[in-house]
C-alpha cells in the first residue's frame, strides 16, 4: 500500500528511509526540511486548547520514613493523621536481633497478644490498597527491634463553596 502526499508523490510504502523520491529522511522530515503530509493529515479536527485530566489529589503530598527503636512495651509511632494515609510500609529491619519480632498494631495498644501484625527480622508489610488511619502502636518481642516506617499521605480535599 502507498500512500501519497499533496503533491502526487509516494509519502509511506516507497522504498526504506525515503519519502517519495525525496532524500532519506528522519521521523518524515526530509534533508530539506520539508515535512511530508499525506492526504490523511486534512480529516485531523481541531479541538481546541488541551484540558489536563490529572487530578492532582490523586498523588500524594508527603511522604516520610521513620526509624524507631523499641523495646517490649508499646509505643504510638504514628498518629492519626489529618491527611489520609495513601501508603504505609512497615519493616523490621535485618539489623534487629535474630529471631525478634515487630508487633503492629492500630488504634490500640501493641504486644504478641494484641496485633495485626507481627513481623520478623527483615520482614516488611506494604499497605496501599487499604490503609488502617487510626494511630499505629508497635512493640517489639525483645529490645532493640528496629522499626522502620514509610508513609505518604493524600492533599486535604478544597470544599468548593458556591456563590449566593
Amino acid at each position: 500500500m502507498k500512500i501519497l502526499d499533496e503533491t502526487g508523490q509516494v509519502a509511506i510504502g516507497g522504498s526504506p528511509g525515503r519519502v517519495g523520491n525525496s532524500q532519506p529522511t528522519v521521523s518524515g522530515v526530509t534533508g530539506g526540511g520539508r515535512v511530508q503530509t499525506t492526504r490523511y493529515d486534512r480529516n485531523i479536527v481541531n479541538l481546541g486548547p488541551p484540558t489536563s485530566v490529572i487530578d492532582v489529589s490523586d498523588f500524594p503530598q508527603n511522604s516520610l520514613a521513620l526509624n524507631f527503636v523499641v523495646g517490649v512495651a508499646d509505643f504510638v509511632a504514628l498518629t492519626q493523621n489529618a491527611q489520609p494515609r495513601r501508603m504505609l510500609c512497615m519493616q523490621n529491619a535485618p539489623i534487629s536481633p535474630a529471631g525478634s519480632y515487630l508487633y503492629i498494631n492500630f488504634g490500640n495498644n501493641a504486644s504478641s497478644l494484641a496485633c495485626w501484625f507481627a513481623i520478623p527480622v527483615g520482614g516488611i508489610i506494604l499497605l496501599d490498597a487499604v490503609v488502617p488511619q487510626d494511630d499505629v502502636h508497635i512493640a517489639g518481642s525483645v529490645a532493640g527491634v528496629n522499626a522502620i516506617i514509610a508513609y505518604n499521605t493524600y492533599p486535604i480535599p478544597q470544599q468548593q463553596t458556591q456563590a449566593r
